[in-house]
């Protein structure tokens, strides 16, 4: 009936690489979110991302945000340039959405 504590945040892909490295197919901008007390365990999320959005004007891609904790699970959006964008929290069932602009 709530969502989870959660925090969206847009980064320069370059200035601000991935854990694991700087990796171009994002674009030049990420949304990345990490989603507090969230667990995938019986999700198949491997089998379902990444989501490549090759003809998205501004979204390259879905997938995950490297992150190594029991009790986090992050996503990242690539975006081919920075772009506003806004998060809204919806219920039955619990969902975050996150709505990026068109320029």
């Amino acid at each position: 009936s709530y969502a989870p504590y959660f925090e969206a945040v847009q980064v320069d892909n370059a200035k601000v690489p991935f854990p694991t490295g700087y990796d171009p197919i994002w674009g030049a901008a990420r949304i990345d979110v990490v989603i507090s007390d969230l667990y995938l365990y019986d999700f198949p999320v491997n089998e379902r991302l990444p989501i490549v959005a090759p003809e998205n004007p501004v979204v390259t891609r879905v997938g995950r945000f490297p992150i190594e904790s029991d009790a986090h699970v992050g996503f990242s959006v690539g975006l081919k340039s920075p772009a506003p964008y806004e998060v809204y929290v919806m219920t039955e069932p619990v969902r975050i959405i996150i709505d990026v602009g068109y320029p």
